[in-house]
């Protein structure tokens, strides 16, 4: 990939991010990086490619971040993985906030998305299955149980950015995040779960002295 396309993505994705992308053009991204229209078109011909390369390289990263936690499902690696993660969605904050928009206005995009979207709900399940296989959580009491919990895990996160722009909320809460998806786990986690989710803490004071 050329520098330029390179210079136009991150361009495009900062203003994506800060302004909206029904409030960007291609004019606006040209624009800003001081080239001509023309020139910008040569490489992403409209908007609906720079976020199609967008959201292939989010879910690259996405793969690249989550490798290994279901041959390995401890709860250091799960825990730890939910930092990298909420900066990722952060990175590429407007395929948060922008998300109705996108489908509504970009139809072929919104199956991909969709897809994508039950691949994470399904990744999340599969935590917890491997979890209950090693004895971190215990079988579900009711049919469903678990993809409930999948689904709302999912929500959190997925929703999480949103809800702090709706709300005004300018700090980090990466902190509030992982508390409130553990939150729904917790109830469910055998003795030794919770013991390996004690040491998390243990871990934590003795990294930040």
């Amino acid at each position: 990939m050329t520098d330029t396309k390179e210079l136009i993505f991150h361009t495009a994705v900062q203003l994506f991010n800060s302004l909206g992308v029904n409030n960007v053009t291609l004019r606006t991204i040209a624009k800003e990086i001081g080239i001509s229209p023309g020139n910008l078109a040569y490489h992403y011909k409209n908007k609906q490619l720079i976020i199609e390369d967008a959201f292939k390289r989010m879910e690259a990263e996405r793969t690249s971040i989550l490798m290994g936690v279901q041959e390995i499902p401890s709860i250091e690696k799960i825990y730890d993985q939910m930092v990298p993660i909420y900066l990722l969605e952060k990175k590429y904050l407007f395929l948060n906030l922008d998300a109705i928009h996108i489908i509504r206005n970009h139809p072929e995009f919104a199956q991909i998305q969709r897809e994508h979207i039950e691949k994470k709900i399904d990744y999340i399940r599969a935590v917890l299955d491997l979890s209950v296989a090693t004895g971190n959580m215990y079988p579900e009491k009711t049919k469903g149980e678990y993809d409930r919990i999948a689904q709302s895990q999912w929500i959190l996160m997925y929703f999480w950015l949103m809800q702090k722009e709706i709300r005004g909320i300018s700090t980090d809460t990466i902190e509030e995040l992982q508390q409130s998806v553990w939150d729904l786990a917790l109830p469910k986690m055998t003795e030794k779960g919770l013991y390996k989710y004690g040491k998390l803490f243990d871990r934590k004071q003795i990294e930040s002295k």
